[in-house]
């Protein structure tokens, strides 16, 4: 779970997969997910203090062949090199692995910023050109009006979920 934040996704992740590691680069959020998984008693999850290019990551995921499935919830609209970041989830997926990715469509809240959004939203069009210089299969999309999870302060934003899966 690339960019867990307070870990709101591993709930979901967790049930579903026998190993999930979680990574964010702020301590303050990972000690938010920490609390999380220990009050849900999520024992297959690994917090680590990372980003997608950390070595330490790299080596772990390649040592199990690979990650089944990335997920990128409400992350990449913060990634000021979104292309980038989605190539670093390829990198940590096997050959016909899942990238899950879920971000906002374009919006025109400024107040967004002070979030720590870099970009307000994407269009769709957008997503699937990275996503094809990445390396992904086209992906499959689907809308959703309302949050399913997360914080009221983007209760406003109409989300997208995509799915694309590795090359390999």
């Amino acid at each position: 779970d690339a960019g867990t934040g307070d870990g709101a996704f591993l709930d979901v992740l967790a049930p579903a997969y026998e190993r999930v590691i979680a990574v964010d680069r702020s301590p303050k959020r990972l000690a938010q997910a920490a609390a999380r998984v220990s009050g849900q008693g999520l024992h297959n999850v690994r917090l680590l203090e990372a980003s997608l290019d950390d070595v330490s990551l790299l080596r772990e995921v390649d040592a199990q062949g690979g990650a089944n499935v990335v997920t990128l919830a409400r992350t990449l609209h913060h990634s000021s090199r979104p292309a980038r970041t989605l190539s670093q989830a390829a990198r940590l997926l096997c050959a016909g692995g899942a990238l899950v990715l879920v971000d906002y469509l374009p919006q025109s809240d400024e107040t967004m910023r002070e979030k720590g959004d870099v970009w307000l939203g994407f269009d769709p069009d957008t997503l699937r050109a990275l996503l094809k210089g990445a390396g992904f299969s086209e992906p499959a999309q689907s809308l959703v009006p309302r949050p399913l999870v997360g914080p009221v302060y983007d209760a406003h934003l109409t989300w997208q979920v995509l799915v694309a899966t590795k090359a390999g």
